[in-house]
């Protein structure tokens, strides 16, 4: 998973391509790439990815790119909306299914409970392994946060 703020210059995409050649990896989340899904599909067709869902950005704001490798990896059931992707993965040499969210919420704490609604329907789903990465551009405690004010006790309990 990398937060890119800003995917479409070319020491990006040479370090989205050096990371695919030398780690094989099955599957990787970039968010903040403020990238339209227009600019978004181009990119990635160069990058070499068999398989991808995008959200594009919204006024240069956000953007998700899930990428994975068709030949080591399953993709089914997956639903998006603007602040995440959501997927059930299964790996090709394992048939453990399990889900992956991957997430670039909103800066804004309003727009943020639609994602927190995507959430709480999707932890219903069963007996399933689920990981959740990206900027959620909250946090919970305040050692996560570096520099600037410190957190209202408001923003800390936005995750509890």
């Amino acid at each position: 998973m990398w937060n890119a703020r800003g995917a479409g210059n070319e020491e990006c995409k040479a370090n989205l391509k050096e990371v695919k050649k030398f780690y094989t990896p099955r599957i990787v989340i970039v968010v903040e790439t403020r990238q339209n899904e227009e600019e978004s599909c181009k990119i990635i067709k160069e990058l070499g990815f068999s398989g991808f869902y995008v959200v594009g950005a919204r006024a240069f704001s956000g953007g998700i790119w899930f990428l994975w490798d068709d030949d080591m990896v399953n993709i089914s059931g997956a639903v998006q909306s603007y602040q995440a992707v959501h997927a059930v993965i299964t790996m090709k040499q394992a048939n453990e299914p399990w889900m992956l969210s991957a997430v670039y919420a909103d800066p804004n704490k309003q727009k943020r409970k639609c994602l927190w609604k995507e959430f709480e329907a999707l932890s219903h789903i069963g007996d399933v392994g689920w990981l959740a990465v990206g900027d959620f551009n909250t946090i919970k405690d305040v050692e996560e946060k570096r520099g600037g004010r410190p957190p209202s006790v408001a923003q800390l309990q936005e995750l509890s």
